[in-house]
């Protein structure tokens, strides 16, 4: 008998894909293991990872500036203090980028979205 040792072993992280009973393209949730629709499961992955992306942003953010404040206090602790720029400049960043994210509703609705296609169909 020759049976490969690993044949019915779980992939964890890894969903498996099927369709639902309307015909639509849906996958296990790899928790539950439960049928979920592709496009919510999809768009929360990828805002979950947006989310996480911008926080590490964040935190890199915050280590600059206090590298700043602390080249700024070796050199010139009497000057003026020029770090409040930069620092300025990447929390304009911050909250631009942040904005979307976090804004209680999206930024792009279907309802824009749908008449946007309209006008472009009636445009062409």
């Amino acid at each position: 008998m020759s049976t490969a040792p690993h044949a019915h072993a779980p992939s964890y992280g890894t969903p498996s894909h099927s369709t639902s009973s309307d015909g639509t393209p849906s996958h296990d949730n790899p928790v539950s293991g439960n049928p979920v629709s592709d496009e919510p499961y999809e768009r929360a992955r990828r805002r979950v990872i947006a989310k996480s992306v911008y926080q590490g942003m964040l935190g890199l953010w915050t280590l600059l500036a206090l590298a700043q404040i602390a080249i700024w206090y070796l050199t010139t602790p009497n000057g003026h203090f020029w770090p409040v720029w930069p620092i300025m400049g990447t929390l304009i960043a911050a909250v631009a980028w942040g904005l979307p994210l976090y804004a209680p509703r999206p930024a792009v609705s279907e309802r824009r979205i749908q008449a946007e296609m309209a006008r472009m169909r009636r445009d062409a």
